[in-house]
């Protein structure tokens, strides 16, 4: 099985492309999602992260509130590392459980959604990397309008990650997403034609 990263930056339109190839069949896990299980409520991650950051990052249904913490750890670096150590070995533990489950049941193919890919050094870890792309500017546009973020913050969450000009250069294959809907939805379907064509795989299965 062909194990294929998938990443971007912030508000580039990675989750859009994921849904399209889940759209076209195709399984994607997100770490992300694999991240704020690791933080439900009553897990060992959800009793670490509250241990050292302490309950005034709670809501009132006594769940992590994730945008005050958000607003931690995007705000200081050594914060956000912390953060890391913790979910981080969680979350791999869990993509590598679900990718054998796939594997088992006869998927060609599978994709991992992980933001902070090529920050984390995991190029090595996928047998070929997609890098979801866009301007800064668009990215900016995007966030503002979808979570209503000043400019502070929003500078402060794109510059905790290599910028997309940097990424795109770093990928295996580009999925533009600089115009609209329809066009991405014509590069996405572009990209699963040529899927079969791919290199890999190069990663040992145990990893």
């Amino acid at each position: 099985m062909k194990w294929i990263g998938l990443t971007g930056g912030i508000a580039s339109g990675k989750s859009t492309v994921s849904g399209l190839l889940q759209e076209a069949g195709l399984p994607v896990l997100d770490a992300d999602s694999l991240a704020h299980k690791t933080m439900g409520k009553g897990t060992s991650g959800f009793k670490s992260i509250v241990c050292y950051f302490g309950k005034q990052i709670l809501a009132p249904n006594g769940e992590i509130d994730r945008k005050k913490l958000g607003q931690i750890v995007f705000a200081n670096p050594e914060e956000l590392k912390q953060l890391e150590q913790i979910i981080h070995p969680e979350v791999r533990t869990a993509a590598l459980a679900k990718r054998r489950e796939l594997e088992t049941q006869g998927f060609s193919h599978a994709f991992y959604d992980v933001p902070l890919l090529f920050e984390k050094d995991l190029a090595d870890q996928f047998d070929f990397v997609v890098v979801v792309y866009c301007s800064e500017e668009k990215q900016r546009t995007r966030l503002q309008q979808r979570s209503g973020l000043n400019e502070t913050e929003i500078g402060s969450r794109i510059k905790n990650q290599i910028s997309l000009d940097k990424k795109r250069l770093k990928a295996d294959y580009v999925i533009d997403n600089s115009a609209g809907m329809v066009e991405l939805k014509a590069e996405v379907k572009k990209f699963i034609t040529q899927l079969d064509s791919l290199p890999g795989p190069r990663v040992a299965e145990n990893e």
